[in-house]
């Protein structure tokens, strides 16, 4: 079950930024939502298939840390954006990253 659920996630993780890239670029809404919705999955499914992913060492925990810290922070910081639906979309472009990050982590982990 873990390397069929690691191979489909690799698969994706792979070919993602090349199927975003069709879609003008990930720069619109909708294919930002969709690819954060199957990374999400995915990563959902790598931690319930084995360990989960996460890094193991420190410097992939900082790494990772300043990532959700930076995402949290443009979270808060939609109460005084100037431009709502900007923030709003580098919001989801950050959660996305944050999955990806996960993915990656959980993947490309040596045994």
């Amino acid at each position: 079950m873990r390397r069929a659920v690691t191979t489909v996630a690799a698969a994706c993780l792979l070919a993602g930024p090349t199927v975003l890239a069709f879609f003008s670029g990930g720069y619109f809404a909708e294919p930002l939502v969709i690819s954060g919705i199957v990374v999400w999955a995915l990563v959902l499914a790598l931690a319930v298939a084995g360990p989960a992913p996460l890094p193991a060492g420190g410097p992939g925990r900082v790494a990772l840390g300043g990532l959700v810290a930076f995402t949290a922070w443009s979270a808060i910081s939609l109460a005084w954006a100037p431009l709502g639906a900007a923030a709003v979309h580098n919001l989801q472009r950050l959660v996305l990253y944050v999955g990806t990050f996960l993915l990656a982590v959980g993947v490309l982990r040596v045994p």
